[in-house]
C-alpha cells in the first residue's frame, strides 16, 4: 500500500490545484463560514477512508478488497483536494477580515501556530491510541475529532467593519461570474506584485512536498524504517511550526514582511544543510534539530503567504489567494509525483536551496510600502471643483512612508477647510 500513499497525496493536491480554479467565485458566493464548513467535509471523508485498510489482514487485501478499499482512499483523496482548496480560501478570506494592516502578521503567525499544534497533540495521540488500541481505532476517533472541529465553523460569526459600517457597504458585492473572476485572474498573473510572489508560494509546495515524502526516506536510513523514532524526529517538526508561528508572524509586523520570507528561507538552507550531514553521518539526534529547522522556515513561508494577499491586494484577496494556492498546489503535485522517481535525494534538497534563492530575489523587489489616499478624497466634489481640480474618487498617491504622510495630510486637510470656508464667507 505504499504506493498508494504517494499517488493519494499527487491526487490530493492536483485537485487542490483544480479546486483553486474554482474556490474564489465560490467563496465570496457562499461565504466565508459556509466555505469552511463544506471545505472541511472533505477532510472528514478521507480520514474515515483510512479506517478499513487499517482492520484489512494481508489474506483480506488479496481476497479482492483491495481494489475497493484503493479505490475508496483516492477518491476521497480527490474530494479532499477540491474541498480543501475552499477551506483554505475561506480561512484566508476571513483572516484579512478580522486582522487590520498593522497586526495582520501576528493574526497570521498565531493561526498557523495553533494550526500547527495538531502535528504534536497528533503525535503524542497517535502514540497513545495505536500502542493501546490499535490503528483502527486511532483513525475512528480521528475522524469524530474532525467531525467535531468542522462542526465548530457553524459558531464562526463575520467579522465587523467600522470602515464598512461608515460608508454604508453592509451589503456585500454580488460575485463576479466565472468569466470575468478568469479574466480578473489572469490580469493579477501578470502584475509586478503577483509575478514576485509567486515563488515563494512554489517554495512553499516544494518544501511541503520535500520533508513529507523525502526527509522520511532519510531517516528511515538511519533508524531502519522504525514508525516510532520517526515520530519523534517529526515532533521537532511540530515545535518549530509552532514556535516559527509566534515568532515569524510578530516579527512581521515589526521589520517587515520582505525581512521575514529572508528569515525563512534562510533557515531552508539550514534545514537542507542539516538533512543531508545527518544522513551522511548517521547522526540520528541532528535529524530532530533539521526537523526543528524544517518547521520554522515552513511556518515563516506559509505566515507570509497567507498575509501578503491582504496587504499586496487588499480590494481583491480572494482572487490573489486563489493564484498563490494554485502556485502552491501545482509545485506540491509535482514534488509528489517526481520526487520518488529522483535517485538522488542530494540534488532534490540542492533544488530547495536554488528556489529559495530565487524567491529572496523576488522578494527583494516587492514594494510593500503603505499607500496613503490623496487628502482630495476626503472633500466632496464641491470642495475640490472650487480650487480648479478635477474629483477623483480613485486617486492615490505614490508610495509615502506612513508616519510622514498622517502628518502631512492632516496639515494639508486644515488648509483645504479653512481656504473653503474662506471661500464660500466671500461669496
Amino acid at each position: 500500500m505504499e504506493e498508494v500513499a504517494s499517488y493519494s497525496l499527487a491526487l490530493l493536491y492536483g485537485f487542490y490545484f483544480l479546486g483553486n480554479l474554482l474556490s474564489s467565485r465560490i467563496t465570496q458566493k457562499l461565504g466565508n463560514r459556509l466555505s469552511l464548513l463544506w471545505g472541511g467535509t472533505g477532510y472528514v471523508a478521507f480520514i474515515f477512508s483510512l479506517i478499513f485498510p487499517s482492520f484489512c489482514t494481508a489474506e483480506c487485501l488479496s481476497s479482492g478488497w483491495r481494489p475497493f478499499i484503493v479505490a475508496g482512499i483516492l477518491l476521497t483523496s480527490a474530494m479532499c483536494g477540491i474541498t480543501g482548496a475552499l477551506l483554505w480560501m475561506g480561512q484566508g478570506c476571513y483572516l484579512t477580515e478580522c486582522s487590520s494592516e498593522s497586526l495582520r502578521g501576528f493574526y497570521s503567525g498565531l493561526f498557523w501556530c495553533i494550526f500547527t499544534s495538531s502535528q504534536i497533540v497528533g503525535n503524542f495521540a497517535g502514540a497513545l491510541i495505536i500502542d493501546v488500541f490499535g490503528q483502527t481505532m486511532f483513525f475512528v476517533v480521528m475522524t469524530f475529532v474532525c467531525a467535531f472541529g468542522v462542526a465548530l465553523f457553524s459558531f464562526l460569526t463575520p467579522p465587523t467593519s467600522s470602515s464598512a459600517t461608515a460608508a454604508g457597504k453592509n451589503t456585500p458585492e454580488p460575485p463576479p461570474s466565472y468569466r470575468e473572476m478568469f479574466l480578473g485572474m489572469w490580469e493579477m498573473s501578470k502584475t509586478r506584485p503577483m509575478l514576485c510572489s509567486l515563488p515563494l508560494m512554489l517554495l512553499s509546495g516544494v518544501v511541503i512536498s520535500t520533508y513529507v515524502s523525502v526527509f522520511p526516506s532519510l531517516v528511515d536510513d538511519v533508524t531502519g524504517s522504525s514508525s516510532k523514532l520517526l515520530g519523534f524526529v517529526f515532533l521537532g517538526l511540530g515545535f518549530g511550526e509552532m514556535f516559527g508561528g509566534l515568532v515569524m508572524g510578530k516579527l512581521a509586523d515589526r521589520v517587515g514582511i520582505k525581512k521575514v520570507i529572508f528569515l525563512a528561507v534562510g533557515f531552508v538552507f539550514v534545514a537542507t544543510s542539516m538533512s543531508a550531514i545527518a544522513h551522511s553521518l548517521n547522526a540520528y539526534g541532528l535529524f530532530f534539530v533539521a526537523s526543528f529547522a524544517w518547521g520554522i522556515a515552513d511556518s515563516g513561508i506559509q505566515c507570509m503567504s497567507i498575509a501578503l494577499p491582504g496587504v499586496l491586494f487588499s480590494d481583491r484577496t480572494a482572487n490573489a489567494f486563489a493564484l498563490l494556492r494554485l502556485a502552491q498546489a501545482a509545485a506540491s503535485t509535482g514534488g509528489f509525483l517526481f520526487w520518488p522517481r529522483i535517485s538522488s535525494r542530494y540534488f532534490i534538497l540542492l533544488f530547495n536551496c536554488a528556489l529559495g534563492t530565487v524567491t529572496a530575489v523576488c522578494a527583494s523587489k516587492l514594494d510593500l510600502k503603505p499607500k496613503v489616499v490623496s487628502a482630495y478624497r476626503r472633500l466632496d466634489s464641491k470642495t475640490a471643483m472650487m480650487f480648479g481640480d478635477e474629483f477623483d474618487p480613485n486617486e492615490q498617491e505614490g508610495d509615502v512612508e506612513l508616519e510622514a504622510s498622517e502628518h502631512a495630510l492632516t496639515k494639508h486637510s486644515i488648509s483645504i477647510r479653512k481656504r473653503s470656508m474662506s471661500a464660500s464667507s466671500g461669496i
